[in-house]
């Protein structure tokens, strides 16, 4: 007991500050991002009608205008999308799509009032390494856009920034802050701001298969 308690309060510890040793969620490493946006198949549903007190259940919807709807059902629930509210915009606009198209190197920095403020100058110093090396380098934020603004400029972030829905970026990355990459929409790599790699391992985790 005294062993499982110490491995309880460790592990606890560990994912606190680290990445999840297992990662079951839909933005983990790996991931087709836009690819879980979209159903698995074609959605099926049934049609729950009635007429003069009848109720029957259609598999298309009915084109004899008597039927009354009252109800509709999935019946293939397994091919729902399984990412239904990930998305990014500024004030210039969406940027959902555009976060799909090539190298997209991204530090989730969701909440600015409790986050490992010792990451802050690796951040600096890695996204001016990876812009010059060509990369399209962002923050992520869920903060609001005049307190971002303040906290940009007294950390001297001069990082372009889009915001997301506060619990999509608490599910992409736990630690804040947590640097997260896309290539093409598919996710190449995470980690936490508390153990942020090298420049050549990032450069390897986008070129590998």
């Amino acid at each position: 007991m005294l062993f499982t308690t110490i491995g309880a309060i460790l592990l606890g510890i560990y994912t606190n500050y680290m990445q999840p040793l297992f990662d079951f969620r839909a933005y983990k490493v790996g991931k087709d991002i836009p690819a879980q946006m979209q159903p698995s198949e074609p959605l099926k549903f049934s049609y729950i009608m009635t007429k003069n007190g009848e109720e029957k259940t259609f598999d298309k919807y009915p084109t004899d205008t008597t039927w009354a709807f009252k109800e509709m059902k999935i019946l293939n629930e397994e091919a729902k999308p399984k990412i239904t509210d990930y998305a990014l915009w500024n004030a210039q606009g969406d940027f959902t799509q555009e976060s799909f198209k090539g190298e997209k190197v991204f530090f989730i920095i969701q909440n600015i009032n409790h986050y490992y403020e010792g990451a802050i100058p690796e951040i600096k110093s890695m996204a001016d390494s990876l812009s010059k090396k060509g990369k399209s380098v962002a923050l992520l934020t869920s903060a609001g856009e005049a307190d971002f603004e303040a906290f940009r400029k007294n950390n001297s972030l001069d990082i372009p920034y889009y915001f997301g829905d506060e619990k999509v970026l608490k599910t992409i990355g736990r630690v804040n802050p947590t640097l997260w990459i896309l290539k093409n929409g598919i996710v190449k790599g995470k980690w936490s701001g508390y153990a942020l790699p090298s420049i050549g391992t990032i450069e390897n985790a986008f070129d590998a298969k």
